[in-house]
């Protein structure tokens, strides 16, 4: 099923239950040039951190290609260009001149040259925690290649799963 998956341009998506390595299908989706293969909906989150000064996201998948292709897969906050930093500023004055800064936002994408063997790729998001909803956005590129020469072919996805990290308490006696 290729519900709720956005194909890229020129992109398209099937469910391939061949090749699941989770459950019973997983989603294959034929490249024929670099660019966009496929992104989630914005899924809108409200999610608290109480020990860190961050909210960290994490997006993975169980990926692999026919052929050698390079990709990348991502993870955004679409509310990135909304005005939070303002209210912040005005919220937060005293913590703020105590030395709180706020912090960047921080976007580590995950690239890897695909094989035909699964490999689980992770995007990280990092942002500041007094941010109070995120609308996170998934979604994975096919890159023109710098190690490997761009070849035609299918990428699989499987096992997607979006979490939020480093919420436990950061004490050695705790996990």
């Amino acid at each position: 099923d290729t519900s709720g998956f956005e194909a890229g341009p020129g992109i398209e998506l099937a469910a391939d239950a061949g090749a699941a390595r989770f459950g019973t299908q997983s989603l294959r989706a034929a490249v024929a040039e670099p660019g966009l293969v496929w992104k989630l909906p914005a899924l809108p989150v409200q999610a608290t951190a109480r020990i860190r000064p961050n909210k960290v996201f994490v997006f993975s998948a169980y990926l692999r290609s026919e052929t050698p292709l390079k990709v990348r897969l991502s993870l955004v906050d679409l509310n990135e260009s909304a005005p939070w930093r303002e209210k912040i500023e005005q919220d937060n004055a005293a913590a703020l001149a105590k030395d709180k800064p706020i912090l960047e936002t921080v976007q580590t994408p995950g690239e890897v040259v695909l094989t035909p063997t699964w490999q689980r790729v992770m995007a990280l998001l990092e942002i500041d925690v007094r941010r109070p909803e995120q609308s996170l956005v998934a979604s994975l590129e096919a890159l023109p290649g710098d190690e490997v020469a761009f070849t035609p072919g299918a990428v699989c996805a499987d096992g997607l799963q979006l979490e939020q990290t480093c919420v436990y308490p950061l004490l050695n006696t705790e996990p």
